[in-house]
């Protein structure tokens, strides 16, 4: 149940980023069927596990913020500003979700080339979320 929260809990923020949230494996058909601009993440990885009865599980996210790249209207480093700014946010409205007990650990590197044919530009994002759950 805790990774179904967790899963929910991203398309819900990505939503109101006014993003389209994709959990499929591929990145291009994702594209095509949600459009731009796209949060597609990767599967979930199971980084720690507390406890023997309060237990906590904590899962590493792993996810690409893609948005349409207009190099002509505005320059690649004002890009990069809106994606970072978009992937902070993200992991404030992750971490602020009553699932989540803590994110922590976050990292974002922006992707130097398109990952798709549809003109995007990219940013990947990484951070771990501490969730609760109950055996």
């Amino acid at each position: 149940m805790t990774r179904e929260n967790l899963l929910s809990t991203l398309a819900a923020a990505a939503v109101e980023l006014g993003y389209t949230a994709s959990f499929s494996t591929d990145l291009v058909a994702s594209v095509k069927s949600g459009g731009l601009p796209l949060l597609w993440v990767e599967p979930l990885r199971v980084v720690a596990l507390q406890g023997s009865r309060d237990c906590h599980i904590t899962y590493r996210v792993t996810a690409k913020l893609l948005i349409r790249n207009d190099r002509m209207a505005q320059p690649t480093e004002n890009i990069r500003t809106v994606l970072e700014s978009d992937a902070i946010a993200l992991f404030r409205r992750v971490g602020s979700a009553a699932a989540v007990e803590a994110v922590e650990n976050f990292v974002c590197t922006p992707c130097n080339t398109p990952l798709t044919p549809m003109a995007d530009a990219a940013l990947k994002i990484e951070f771990d979320a501490k969730m609760f759950y109950c055996v």
